[in-house]
Order: C-alpha cells, then sequence, then structure tokens
C-alpha cells in the first residue's frame, strides 16, 4: 500500500468540501504570503498551492470550507479525558501524543447538527478545561496528517471519523454554556469600559513598556519567528527544550485570551507558565513573578509604577487587578471577632482565632475551592512542578489532575491557607512543619501530631459530651520517605512548661508512645498489676490482681505503618480491629482469654492511635470491612507548595509562647461546645433513625464525632475548655481536607487495581498466545508425521488407529493434524470395513518440506 502524499491527502479534502492550506516544511506556520486567508476548498487551486510547495505540511482551517465544523484539540491528560468520555476516539492524533511530549496531543473533529448556529466562541472559551475550539467564527487552523514536524520523530495520524453529533447532545449543549458564559463576560466588560479606568497608572506603564525590553533584560531569546497570528515567539531562558515557549500578543490580538493594556504573553511552556504566574500574564503579572517573587507591592515601587486607589488589592500582595473577571460582585462577609476566654494562657494572649493572613483576592470566595491551574494562575498561585535532573519539569505529576486527586489536591493552597493562616499556633506549626526537619513533613500532619501532644494531657474523665471521650486516631498517608515518620518524631517546637523551643526537643512521659503488639494486649495497656487482700486466704496474704491504673488511663499507640497492624494479626485482624473500634468509643477493648483473663476498665479512658499508611496498603486494611478506617482521620504528609514562593501563612508573633492545658480540663468536666454543635447533633441524631437514606453512610456518621473530637483538642491547645463558633468553622476545613485524601487515596488504590488487572490480563495474553503457538506447531509435526508414516505404506493409505498410534507422543494432535492434511488437499479419510474406522489415504507422495 502505497502512502499517501501530503499534497494527495490535501485535495482529497479539499474534494470533500475541506479548506486545506500548506505549512512551512516541518514547522507549523503557514507556507504562504496570507496565512489561513489562503485556505481553499477548491481541488484545483489546492493541487496548484501544495504544487508550489513541494515539501509543505497540511493544515485544516475548520471554519473556512463549504461546511463549518469544529476542532476541539486537546491540551493535556484531563482534557484528552474529558473529550474521550464526551466524544470518544479522537479523529486524529498529533506528533506529540505519539512521541510522548505532549501529555493530551489529539484533535476532535465534530460537525454540529443543522439548525445549531455555529458558537461565537474564542480559543480562550475552553482554555480553563486545557481544550483549544479551532475554527469557532472562522478563525484558526489545524495541523493534520500526514504532516511531519522536524522537532517530532511521528508522523500526525487519522485515528477515526469526524464526529456528527446531535442536537441535544452534551458537546452542543457544553458549547452553548461557554458561549453565554463568554456573552456575558463580554458585556460585563462592556461596562466596565464604559467608565474609568480603575488603574490608570498601571495601564499607562504597561502600554509604554516594551515587551522586548523586558523579555530580553531577563534573558529571554527572540526565536525570529511569529505565530500563526502574526505576533512574536520568544525563547525563555530556564533550559527551554523548544524555541516556542511564548508568545508575545500585541493589544488587541484575538489570540491573546485576555484584554491586558499593553497585550499578554502567552506561555506555552509549563515552565515559564509556572515561572511568569499562568498561562496568559500581563507585563505586571510578568514583572511580579518573574523579577519579584510574585510581590506585587514590591514590582510596583521597583518598575516606577505610581500607586494609585484599588491598585494593590490586599495590601500590593495580590494578583493583577486587570487579570480578574470576578462577575458580580458579592458582598463582604462580616468581620469574626475572637472569642477570648479567661482561660488563656496571659503569654500568648486572648488568640483563639485572630486575623487572617491579608491575601484578599488570592481565593475563591466561600464554599468554592480552587480546582485547576488557571484559576490558581488568577488567583495568584502557582502551580508547582516536580524537577527532572535536566532541569526540566516532570509533566507526569499535576496537583489539579482530578484523575489523581477528584475531590482536589488535599493539600491545594487555598485549603492550606484555611487551615493554618488562623492564627499563632497554626501558623507555627505551619512554618515548622516545612522549616525545622532536614526531611520536612506535611503540615497537617504536624499538626495532628501537636492536638494530640495536648489531649494526652486532659484527664479521660474531661470529655467532649457525656459518654464520648476524646480518644482519636490519625493515619499519616503517603508512599515511602515522604515524611510520615517525621511528623510522629518528637515534638518539632513545643514544651507545655511555657518554655518555647525552635529545635526537636524530648517528650514528656506522657506523650511515650506504645505499639499494639495485638488486639488483645490495649486493656492491658490502660491497666496495672496491684496486690490486694486475698478473703478466702485465713493467713491474710495478698493476691496480684490487674485492675484499670488509678491515674487518669490513657495510652498513645504509634504504629510507624498500618501494614504492621495487619503482619501481627497473623490473617485474624478482627481482634487488633474490632479492640481499636472499642477503645475509640469508650468500651473496654479487652479479650478475654485463658492467658489474660479479664481486666475491669470501670473508669473513663482515652486512647489515641496515630500511624502512617503507604497507599498501597488502602486495599488490605478496606478488605477488614470493621468501620476501623471509618473512626480516623485521614491526613496527607505532601505539600508540593513548599517548593514555591507563594506566601500561604502570615508568619506568627515575635515570641509567641503557646498556652499552657486549662486547669479544668485536669478533672472531670465536659467541653462548652457553640450552638452548632448541638444543631449537627439534632439533625445526626434524626437521620440514625432511619436506612438507606442520602444520609446514611457510614463514612459521614463517623464524621461528626470525629469532628467534634478534634475541635475540642484545638480548643486545649489555644488554653480553653470552650469551643467558639470560629473553631467550628475552621475544623470543617480539617474534614475537608480528610475528605481530599480519601478520594485521593481510594482513587490510588483503584489505578493501582486497574494495573493488576491490565498487567494480569497481559500476561494471560502472552501465556495463551505462546500456548496457540506451541499447538500450532504440534500440529504441524503430528501432519508431517502422518504424511512421513503413510509414504513408507503401499498404496499410502492405513487405518487411523495405526496412523493415531505411529504419532506415538503426538497422539494427541491426530485429529486436527488430519484435519490439516485433509484441509490442504494432501489426504483424504474414508469409512472402514469395521464400523467405526477410517481409512486415512495420501493423496499426492509427500512434498519436501512437510506440510506448507
Amino acid at each position: 500500500m502505497v502512502t499517501p502524499t501530503v499534497a494527495d491527502e490535501a485535495v482529497k479534502l479539499a474534494s470533500q468540501g475541506v479548506a486545506v492550506l500548506p505549512l512551512r516544511s516541518g514547522e507549523k506556520a503557514p507556507a504562504t504570503p496570507n496565512g489561513i486567508n489562503d485556505a481553499s476548498a477548491d481541488p484545483q487551486r489546492v493541487a496548484e498551492l501544495f504544487a508550489a510547495h513541494q515539501d509543505a505540511g497540511l493544515g485544516i482551517a475548520p471554519g473556512r470550507g463549504p461546511v463549518p465544523f469544529l476542532v476541539l484539540d486537546a491540551d493535556d491528560a484531563t482534557a484528552f479525558e474529558f473529550l474521550t468520555k464526551l466524544l470518544g476516539e479522537p479523529t486524529a492524533y498529533t506528533a506529540g501524543h505519539e512521541s510522548g511530549g505532549h501529555a493530551g496531543g489529539a484533535h476532535w473533529y465534530v460537525i454540529l447538527p443543522a439548525g445549531v448556529a455555529f458558537p461565537n466562541l474564542t480559543v480562550k472559551s475552553g482554555k480553563a478545561l486545557g481544550i483549544d475550539l479551532i475554527g469557532a467564527g472562522g478563525n484558526g487552523y489545524v495541523v493534520a496528517p500526514p504532516t511531519t514536524l522536524t522537532n517530532r520523530p511521528q508522523p500526525y495520524r487519522w485515528n477515526g471519523p469526524i464526529h456528527t453529533v446531535a442536537a441535544d447532545h452534551k458537546v452542543v449543549l457544553w458549547l452553548k454554556k461557554l458561549d453565554t458564559e463568554e456573552a456575558a463576560a463580554r458585556t460585563r466588560k462592556a461596562e466596565r469600559n464604559e467608565g474609568p479606568s480603575a488603574t490608570p497608572a498601571l495601564d499607562e506603564w504597561m502600554r509604554d513598556t516594551s515587551w522586548s525590553d523586558l523579555l530580553a533584560a531577563d534573558g529571554w531569546q527572540s526565536a525570529d519567528k511569529d505565530d500563526r497570528c502574526g505576533c512574536p515567539i520568544w525563547t525563555h531562558p530556564w533550559v527551554a527544550s523548544t524555541e516556542r515557549s511564548a508568545t508575545v500578543h500585541e493589544e488587541g490580538c484575538p489570540q491573546s485570551q485576555s484584554d491586558f493594556p499593553g497585550g499578554a504573553l502567552h506561555c506555552w511552556s509549563t515552565e515559564a507558565q509556572n515561572r511568569c504566574g499562568g498561562v496568559s500574564v500581563s507585563k505586571y503579572m510578568y514583572a511580579a513573578n518573574v523579577r519579584h517573587g510574585g510581590d506585587y507591592a514590591v514590582a510596583r515601587e521597583s518598575e516606577g509604577v505610581p500607586d494609585e486607589e484599588g491598585f494593590g488589592l490586599g495590601g500590593g500582595a495580590a494578583v493583577d487587578p486587570s487579570l480578574i473577571d470576578f462577575g458580580p460582585v458579592a458582598p463582604a462577609p462580616a468581620p469574626v471577632t475572637p472569642i477570648p476566654t479567661p482561660l488563656m494562657n496571659a503569654a500568648s494572649g486572648p488568640q483563639v482565632g485572630g486575623s487572617a493572613h491579608n491575601v484578599k483576592g488570592r481565593c475563591l470566595p466561600d464554599g468554592q475551592w480552587i480546582m485547576d491551574a488557571a484559576t490558581a494562575a488568577r488567583c495568584g498561585w502557582s502551580t508547582p512542578a516536580p524537577r527532572l535532573e535536566n532541569g526540566g519539569n516532570d509533566d507526569t505529576f499535576s496537583p489539579w489532575d482530578r484523575d489523581a486527586f477528584p475531590e482536589g489536591h488535599p493539600c491545594a493552597p487555598d485549603l492550606l491557607q484555611k487551615i493554618f493562616d488562623f492564627n499563632d499556633f497554626t501558623r507555627t506549626v505551619f512554618q515548622n512543619a516545612r522549616a525545622y526537619s532536614p526531611v520536612r513533613t506535611g503540615p497537617v500532619a504536624l499538626l495532628m501530631t501537636e492536638l494530640i501532644r495536648g489531649g494526652v494531657r486532659a484527664n479521660p474523665m474531661f470529655m467532649p459530651l457525656p459518654g464520648s471521650p476524646l480518644s482519636s486516631y490519625v493515619i499519616r498517608v503517603g508512599d515511602s520517605g515522604k515524611g510520615k515518620s517525621v511528623a510522629a518524631r518528637t515534638s518539632k517546637w513545643t514544651r507545655f512548661a511555657g518554655q518555647h523551643q525552635m529545635l526537636p526537643v524530648m517528650r514528656e512521659d506522657c506523650e511515650v508512645t506504645r505499639k499494639l503488639g495485638s488486639g488483645q494486649v490495649l486493656s492491658r495497656m490502660l491497666a496495672e498489676q496491684v496486690e490486694i487482700p486475698d478473703p478466702s486466704d485465713p493467713t491474710g496474704q495478698k493476691k496480684k490482681v490487674v485492675w484499670q491504673q488509678t491515674d487518669p488511663s490513657l495510652v498513645w499507640l504509634e504504629e510507624p505503618e498500618a501494614r504492621s497492624l495487619l503482619k501481627r494479626s497473623k490473617g485474624d485482624a478482627s481482634v487488633i480491629f474490632d479492640s481499636l473500634n472499642e477503645g475509640w468509643a469508650g468500651e473496654n477493648p479487652g479479650t478475654e482469654t485463658m492467658t489474660n483473663g479479664h481486666i475491669p476498665l470501670p473508669r473513663p479512658f482515652n486512647v489515641f492511635f496515630t500511624s502512617g499508611m503507604q497507599l498501597a496498603v488502602w486495599g488490605l486494611l478496606v478488605e477488614q470491612d470493621t468501620g476501623f478506617l471509618q473512626r480516623l482521620l485521614l491526613v496527607a504528609v505532601s505539600d508540593p507548595w513548599r517548593t514555591t514562593s507563594d506566601t500561604i501563612c502570615a508568619p506568627p508573633s515575635a515570641g509567641y509562647v503557646p498556652p499552657d492545658i486549662p486547669q479544668e480540663a485536669l478533672s472531670a468536666g465536659y467541653f462548652t461546645l457553640p450552638p452548632e454543635v448541638h444543631a449537627a447533633l439534632t439533625l445526626a441524631d434524626s437521620n440514625s433513625a432511619f436506612e438507606h437514606t442520602a444520609s446514611d453512610d457510614d463514612w459521614e456518621a463517623h464524621l461528626l464525632q470525629i469532628r467534634i473530637r478534634f475541635v475540642c483538642l484545638f480548643a486545649l491547645r489555644m488554653g480553653t475548655t470552650t469551643v467558639t463558633s470560629e473553631m467550628w468553622e475552621w475544623s470543617a476545613y480539617l474534614i475537608e481536607h480528610h475528605r481530599r485524601v480519601r478520594a485521593w487515596t481510594i482513587a490510588a488504590a483503584e489505578r493501582k487495581g486497574d494495573k493488576k488487572l491490565v498487567d494480569k490480563g497481559v500476561e494471560i495474553a502472552k501465556v495463551k498466545t505462546a500456548e496457540a503457538a506451541a499447538r500450532s506447531t504440534r500440529v504441524q509435526k503430528g501432519a508431517e508425521r502422518i504424511i512421513e508414516h503413510l509414504g513408507t505404506l503401499a498404496g499410502g493409505s492405513d487405518t487411523g488407529r495405526n496412523v493415531q498410534r505411529a504419532l506415538s507422543r503426538l497422539d494427541d494432535v491426530y485429529e486436527p493434524s488430519l484435519a490439516l492434511l485433509v484441509k490442504k488437499g494432501l489426504a483424504t479419510t474414508e469409512p472402514g470395513k469395521r464400523a467405526g474406522s477410517v481409512i486415512v489415504r495420501l493423496v499426492t507422495p509427500a512434498a519436501e518440506g512437510g506440510v506448507a
């Protein structure tokens, strides 16, 4: 089969009504002076164009032909999966997809149904999803098969037909939604443009400053090439793998994806996006992120931009004001006033909460989380990327990958800010998680260690609610070497005696951790052996008994890895996990045996359990199905934003000293809980009366109790036994973190299971292929043996029974071997004289080389 040339393919497409144009050899740029305006669906004109450019590549202008269509271009793996689920297999694969250089690298050609207006969309419409829309409004073109690019070893190739969708198809509804959203954005933009600019000095600076001066001063190199829109291409100075790092769009260019005064820098390179602060950035954004570490206030002063009202959005630590389209402006929430209590430590001051770090504009409104890199960039957060040894980025990881993190990354910067930018205590934990260990650990994991350090000092008879112990369980999730053990080691920064220590110190006696060993050992950890008079002995001898400890009974169990629970259970994990469940609920976790007998535990006690877990262990724990996992808080030790310059938290106050545990928590009593807790308990009590309802979920049923316990632990570290409304609201972010970790862990386990199935399938396929090949060889040998046997006999015939005997060790393939000879016309069979017998007869003499 002769592979069609680019010219042949171009003429063929033109004859089908597709507008095409020649591209420069090995490049994506048009080969003709008029670029896309030379695109044609006239076969004769197309033949002339490609005859004049013998080595040209093929471009398709989907909006310029008699029947306009849309091309959806997946920019990354997330976009690829989104479009695959929406439309099925792509129409074409790019060279980047084939070589592994592009995480998406596929095109979907879509013909809209009759009666559906072609949407007035721009490339910006789908960019938040990593999707380019080419052909909308007649603009743009795509590189098409069988084009080969100079920097890619494989050509573009067709994979499937053009997708013809119905009027009610999801892609049509999606495009209409994008069109509606863009129309609303255009309306808001027009309304803003009718009034005076809010930042005239900034606008003037961006229009007067040259992009070429900015970039050249920072080491960028001009590629001496123009993009498809005619704007120049530049190469970044950070070990660029291709010269097309970014395009400098002049103000008003429709491909700039922005309305920035003075134009925009559109970053194609991931490295450039990370350093410059987004995909499409203004000159002010570029200067702030590249030259001044993301500090917009410093950038304004250093670049000589006059200050003006509304310019700084949050004291200068904000994003470019012209970047964010906030939409309808929501009223600002009322400020929350911290509620001091008389039990606050005098040295630290009454700081239950405290003013949040001034990062106004860097997070979405409450209740909405940042879920993609584009939104993060608009809010001023960079997207971290792991580095390869050659200095490039490892594109196998993205914190915005919704397959890996279905509910969002558990340590996304907006969530970390909600958790840690609360008061000096949380900010100090955050600071030290990142700074005071050779292997830094996840801040939430360290926070849990610090909260439990407070819990082990409280009297077990001091409870959140009657009959509800303070017992709390935590599992730190992360693979080996990520910092799970670091978060469990000796305290990073505090002493409860009031001494502030910034280096690791020894834990106090109550902080000693122990391993569980087995489920029958937990009750012994809470008991002690004592001697009492033996009433059955008249001599007054004493006997030894095991009773609950007279001092407050508590135990802190620390398992370096949750896998050890499974190993020690020796196939019967129910004893261990049931004992932990009972300890969490305040019930006697003991199991009466011949060895241990019965250990009475009549008084309240607390059990704190902390452990690390690699993602691969999740499936083994879930299989136990004991309810143990539902009774604990999952936290992550990953923290990819610790490698960025983003300021998530304000620094703690100088000389901050954590408060002591309040005296009233050292005896029997209860925490004071806000009305919100009691309202949640009332709702939970009502729902618990029903089965199989929307709220009937074993995970959710335990989360309220978990949240109450951890907010009480937090109150102890604040030096109070009063849980404020502010603290309760704060604790919701811990639960959000837990949910994200759980979703991430489940997704990882499912991917691992899917891989095992795929690997197993490949293995089975290989075995079956090998078995089939071996079987085929044996059949071939059997047929040759039959010919050899019959060839030695007069008349070339024998009974089937004798032929089978002659095969000897190949007799198991007698029937398929004989069938092969009959099929090839080399032998015939006929009934013998005896019933059921058969005569096998050669048709021709045995050919040299056997059966072909």
